[in-house]
This record gives structure tokens, C-alpha cells and sequence, in this order.
């Protein structure tokens, strides 16, 4: 497969591409073919541009001039003319938004730098349910749920927006909005295959029974992951999933939405050269419910419910033998060495999967919509939230542990004058675990005219320690359950406060066809979460004391960031745009790099990137045919962690599709190239992302 993919790469792709425009029969179908999903041939005439409206940012749906908060909006044709294979991957194109690659099975999405193998304070939302993870706070995008066929457009909220979605919602909000089942009635099928020994499938039917619309979507997912000796990087993946979506519309005035999912496989764990753990396979599965209830009332006022319930597991109770364990924590000890230290040989064997545990989270909440009053409109809500982990490994117990949190948010748009807007918000919540606390918001937008506004709002958001980090017992034990080296422990965090302030801009030019949205901002993290060598850690065994010393958690430091991001858009056609997005950062950072006794605060450089730039281009050509370009720009980083220093990369993806239309199918064939030109590292220094290409097919049976 890679060889026939390598030969793709050097004309074949083309080829295959004009010897379909070769094709009377099937130039002719598309030209004659109607507007559907994939068949449809829109020109610069079908399209008129809009002001955009969102939802994210105060959970009312307002054009974009009228947000508090800076919003990105990617909608189905970017992601599409993106030619991304994982959703994160179109996270990209948001100005500040980093994303890298810690294992090929596993994505780290950032915003404004400070990133690790698990970014812990971007909230992410699929209709309305969190997936932030309770266990290490992060997000596994590789288990979503859904797949990127389902999506219909995601905002990203560009800055804290704690006091709508809580704490953990600091840097941001990633708002994804899946499709209705009855925009895509019939069957779809799609094919990936590519560099990587990628092979992915997805299958879908949506259909129609009485007043219920549903859709019912099988995936599967499989590649090696980076490139590299695969006995020692071990970073594919071997998945599949099962999602199911009902929308029952009982009444005019009443929707029930019902969503479920399931997926399951084995993903590689371990990546040279750190090998800690050595390189193994862990089994991972997750699953999800969600029921929503929406009344809309003649006044235009809506009453909304929604419960939902996330599931993870991760089983990695993998062992192996003694010495390993010395050589991943740096302790490279002969045979003899371990048997006086131990009393064992280096035959005994050892705990090595750090990530086995189950995660879950119960979740219900209530909101209601006002109407419009004159110059009010707002909303009010109130929810509660059950996260539980388990892990003896990470925890040194075998129960639950539960955290319980309650809350209570509002949020108040008040039109001054025609000109002035004023929102002002707020979120208290209680949690069993670390207390209550209150994130609040305000903002004011001067409204030029309805294409322009000027923005000043502040913003103070928490971000609370993630269960693991909370009760953090990380002891190695042997196979007798003796414990013979501590790793890491919880110093019992409180939360992080970040506080900013921002000046916006959000214009519509030339016929609202060109968007430019601009803004300046001031950021400070206070009382960071962050691991740091306490020496005075007592190890179990005496010995090991002064050859190791184990880390503890604390809040210390600050990170403070200013700076400015810019992105404009100019459209002519739902296919025809191109995008450009920069973030210029000046960062300083300041933290502990020893306690007991401490040792002085320091700076670190590069922590966060001084630029993070992008571009997509896409157009629509003759007889079927679309091209994209996109290019990205990221300088010099340090990622956190087991990650490490990186040179700037450049990179350039193409994109090349053909749609048509047969008797009763619609078909789209799309050739893509990521990082057309040199190869790059990502994450860490031993992970090499290089030119990879793929075919793609898609069938729509209507």
C-alpha cells in the first residue's frame, strides 16, 4: 500500500483526475446534476453573503458583531476543502490554536502555547454534551464519537467563556454541531486509503419513520501511526465505532433529541525513544448517552433539558520486566545492583501501564430563553455533574472516586441604544472537591452599523485539577505488591485563575462576502497547576532515596500573554473562499523548579509560539472538479511534558476532488497530499510527520 501510494504521488493522482474529466458521459452528468449534497455546482452567482449568526458564545443565537466574545466559525465546506482526515486537524485554521501529535493514535490541541500530551483547559462540546474528560481533563480525540461526515459547523470560542460552560472552559470552547438526521436521508458510504497503511470506512443511513428522523453510523479506523520501527514506536490504531441519533418532533413546539455511542479498539502505547512504558498495546473503549428536550413557546422563549452520560476505559495493566522500569525512570542499575536494592532479580516483573483506569461523568441541566423585551433578552440555567474515577495505578486505591459539583449561570444581553450592547454573565459552582467559586463576565460592543462592531469585554475564568491530578498516588509495585518506587503525588491543588481582557473587531466589506475579525488581548494565569521535584518525597525503598527523586503537584507561578490575533475570510461561493489567520504572542513564564528547599523561580522562552499562521484556498473549476490549498506556519515551541524544544515548520496540504452524479448516487473522489515538501517534527523530536498521501471516495445514495 505505501509503495502504491508513493507512486500516487508522482503523477498517478492527476492522472486518475483528468481521465475522469475525460469522460463524456460523466462531464455530462454533472453538469446536468441537481443541488445535493455532494453533486451540487454552486457559481459565484448562488451566493450571497450573510452576517453569521452563532450560539456559543451566550447560548442565544446573535449575528457575530453582537458576540462578547471572539468566535471562529468552521463550516462543513472548510472542513471539507481542508482535505483533513481528523477533526483536530481543522482546529488548525483558528488563529492561536496549536495541534500536535504525541503518539500517531493520539492528538494534543492548544491554545496560546503551554501544552502537553494533555492540554487540560479547553472545554470541548458535541450538541451540548462535554467531552472533557474527568480522569486527566483532556480530550482523546481519536474517541469523539462522531465522525467528520456528521458535522454541520463548529464555533470556537477564542478565549475564557467559563462563566457559560464552567471551570476547565479557560483557554477556550470548541462548540462542534453535528448535522440533523433529515439533511442527510439515504445511505452514505466513504473510503480513506493512504500512506501509513491507512484505512478508514465510514457507513451511514439516515431515514424517516412517522415524526422521527434518525441516523445510524458505522466507522472503522486503522493506520500505524507515525513513521519509525513499528516494533519499538507502536502508535497505530486498530478501531471501530457504532452512533446512533433519533430527532422526535412530537409537536411544532416540542423536539427530543436522542443520541448514543459506542467505539472500541486497541491503540499502540509507547514511543521510542523514552520507551516508558515499553512499547504494548492498551485497549480502549467509550461510550455515550444523551436525551435532550427543547420547547419553543409563541413568544419565542424556550425551555430546554438535557441528561448525558460518558464512559472510558482504558486497560493497560501491562507488566514487564524490572529492569525497564530502572531504565525509564533513568536509573540504569546492573543485575547485581537491583538485587541489593530489591532483594529480587531483574526476572521480577513490574507495573507498567500508567494509563489503565475507567472514567465517567453524569451530567443534567435545565435552561431557560427568555423572550425578547425591549431592550432584554437572556438566559438562566442551573445544572448538576457527577465525575468518577478509578485507578489503582495512578491512585494507589481500588474504588471510586467521586467528585459532585453543582451550578447555577445567567447571562443578560441589554441594548443600551441602538448603537451599544452590553452582555454581562456569570457562573457559581460548588463542588464537593474544591469548594465554590464565581467566573464572571462583561462586555460592550459599539455597533457601527449592523456589518461593524467594536468589542471590549473581561473575562475571569477557573480551571479546577482534573481527578488524577487531585489524587495523583503514582507507586510502581512488584508482582508480590511490593512498592518499590514513587513516581508521582498529588500536593492537593486548588484551582488556577486565568483573567482577561480584550479589544475586538468584527467587520463585514464588499458585500458581507469579506469578513475581517481582529483583536488585542491580555491574559494572566495565576496559581498555575504544575508538577515540580519535592525531595523530600520518602521513597519505599531507602536506597532508591537519593537516585530518584518523585514530583509533587502545586499551585505556584504565573503565566502572563498578551497579544494580537487577526483572520479574514473572502467568500464568492460556498466553495469558493480562501482564509487567512494569524496570532502574534509575547509571553512571560514564570514558575518553581524545586520545593523543599525551593529553588528560585525561572523563565522559560518558547513556551508559547511567537507566530501561529494559516491559509486555506479553495475553488470551484469546470465539470465537477474543486482544488484546495492550505498552508500553516508554526515558530519556534516547547511543548511541555515528555515533549521538547521544535524548530519552526512550514506546511503546505493539496486537495484535488471531482463530484458527479450517476443514475442514483452522488460521488465525490478527492486526492490529498499533506506536507507537500520537507518533513517536520512534531511534539517531540523523534516524531517525524512527512509527506503522506490518500484517496478518498464518497457515495451518497438518495
Amino acid at each position: 500500500m505505501i509503495q502504491t501510494m508513493t507512486s500516487l504521488r508522482h503523477g498517478t493522482l492527476a492522472a486518475l483526475m483528468l481521465q475522469l474529466a475525460a469522460t463524456p458521459a460523466l462531464a455530462a452528468t454533472a453538469a446536468d446534476s441537481a443541488p445535493l449534497a455532494l453533486a451540487a455546482l454552486e457559481t459565484e452567482d448562488d451566493f450571497t453573503g450573510a452576517i453569521d449568526t452563532v450560539i456559543s458564545a451566550t447560548r442565544i443565537r446573535q449575528p457575530l458583531t453582537e458576540s462578547p466574545a471572539s468566535i471562529t466559525i468552521i463550516d462543513r465546506e472548510t472542513i471539507i476543502a481542508s482535505g483533513a482526515l481528523e477533526i483536530a486537524d481543522v482546529l488548525r485554521l483558528v488563529p492561536g490554536i496549536q495541534v500536535s501529535y504525541p503518539q500517531g493514535n493520539q492528538l494534543a490541541v492548544t491554545y496560546h502555547g503551554f501544552g502537553d500530551a494533555f492540554p487540560r483547559s479547553m472545554q470541548v462540546l458535541i450538541d451540548g454534551r462535554s467531552i472533557y474528560q474527568p480522569s486527566f481533563a483532556d480530550v482523546d480525540w481519536v474517541f469523539l464519537g462522531i465522525v467528520p461526515e456528521d458535522i454541520e459547523r463548529i464555533e470556537v470560542i477564542r478565549g475564557p467563556n467559563s462563566p457559560l460552560y464552567g471551570a476547565n472552559a479557560v483557554s477556550g470552547v470548541i462548540n462542534i454541531i453535528t448535522r440533523m438526521p433529515w439533511q442527510d436521508r439515504g445511505t452514505t458510504a466513504r473510503v480513506t486509503a493512504g500512506d501509513l497503511n491507512t484505512r478508514h470506512g465510514m457507513l451511514r443511513y439516515a431515514g424517516k419513520q412517522d415524526k422521527l428522523d434518525y441516523r445510524v453510523t458505522l466507522d472503522y479506523q486503522e493506520d500505524t501511526g507515525l513513521p519509525g520501527d513499528l516494533n519499538s514506536t507502536n502508535d497505530g490504531r486498530r478501531l471501530g465505532g457504532l452512533s446512533l441519533r433519533g430527532v422526535w418532533n412530537p409537536r411544532p413546539s416540542d423536539e427530543f433529541d436522542f443520541q448514543l455511542g459506542y467505539a472500541a479498539g486497541d491503540l499502540g502505547a509507547g514511543a521510542e525513544p523514552q520507551n516508558e512504558p515499553p512499547p504494548h498495546d492498551k485497549q480502549v473503549s467509550s461510550g455515550y448517552g444523551l436525551v435532550s428536550w427543547r420547547r419553543a413557546t409563541a413568544d419565542e422563549a424556550e425551555l430546554r433539558w438535557q441528561f448525558y452520560h460518558n464512559n472510558y476505559n482504558s486497560d493497560d495493566d501491562y507488566r514487564d520486566l524490572i529492569w525497564h522500569a530502572y531504565s525509564s525512570v533513568n536509573l540504569p542499575l546492573t543485575d547485581a545492583q537491583i538485587q541489593a536494592l530489591l532483594g529480587t532479580g531483574p526476572n521480577e516483573s513490574a507495573d507498567f501501564g500508567l494509563f489503565d483506569y475507567r472514567g465517567q461523568r453524569y451530567d443534567t441541566e435545565l435552561q431557560y430563553t427568555s423572550p425578547q423585551r425591549g431592550k432584554l433578552r437572556g438566559i438562566v440555567g442551573a445544572g448538576l455533574r457527577i465525575n468518577r474515577l478509578k485507578s489503582e495505578v495512578l491512585t494507589n486505591r481500588n474504588d471510586w472516586i467521586d467528585e459532585w459539583s453543582e451550578r447555577v449561570f445567567a447571562n443578560v444581553s441589554y441594548r443600551a441604544t441602538d448603537q451599544l450592547l452590553l452582555n454581562a454573565g456569570a457562573m457559581a459552582e460548588n463542588s464537593d472537591e474544591f469548594g465554590a467559586y464565581l467566573s464572571p463576565r462583561i462586555a460592550a460592543n459599539w455597533l457601527f452599523s449592523p456589518q461593524q462592531s467594536v468589542r471590549l469585554s473581561y473575562t475571569r475564568a477557573k480551571r479546577n485539577p482534573s481527578l488524577v491530578e487531585s489524587h495523583f498516588n503514582n507507586v510502581y509495585e512488584l508482582d508480590d505488591g511490593r512498592p518499590y518506587l514513587i513516581d508521582f503525588i498529588s500536593g492537593n491543588p486548588g484551582a488556577e485563575t486565568l483573567s482577561a481582557l480584550e479589544l475586538g473587531y468584527t467587520g463585514y466589506w464588499l458585500e458581507n462576502r469579506l469578513l475581517v475579525d481582529a483583536k488585542l488581548f491580555r491574559e494572566k494565569t495565576t496559581d498555575r497547576i504544575h508538577f515540580v521535584s519535592d525531595p523530600t518525597i520518602q521513597q519505599p525503598i531507602p536506597a532508591i532515596q537519593g537516585l530518584f527523586t518523585a514530583s509533587s503537584l502545586i499551585n505556584e507561578g504565573y503565566i502572563s500573554t498578551g497579544g494580537g490575533e487577526l483572520q479574514l475570510k473572502y467568500q464568492t461561493g460556498p466553495r469558493d473562499f480562501i482564509s487567512a489567520q494569524l496570532a502574534v504572542l509575547d509571553t512571560d513564564f514564570v514558575e518553581a523548579e524545586q520545593i523543599n528547599p525551593p529553588v528560585q523561580g525561572f523563565f522559560i522562552y518558547d513556551i508559547a509560539p511567537h507566530y501561529t499562521a494559516s491559509l486555506l484556498a479553495s475553488k470551484s473549476l469546470p465539470h465537477g472538479f474543486e482544488a484546495s490549498i492550505a498552508g500553516y506556519h508554526l515558530s519556534q515551541l516547547i511543548w511541555l511534558g515528555d515533549g521538547d524544544r521544535l524548530e519552526d515548520y512550514k506546511r503546505v496540504d493539496l486537495r484535488l476532488a471531482r463530484r458527479w452524479r450517476s443514475s442514483d448516487a452522488n460521488l465525490m473522489l478527492e486526492a490529498i497530499v499533506q506536507n507537500l515538501g520537507n518533513a517536520y517534527y512534531t511534539f517531540r523530536d523523534e516524531n517525524v510527520f512527512d509527506t503522506r498521501a490518500f484517496l478518498r471516495l464518497t457515495v451518497e445514495f438518495r
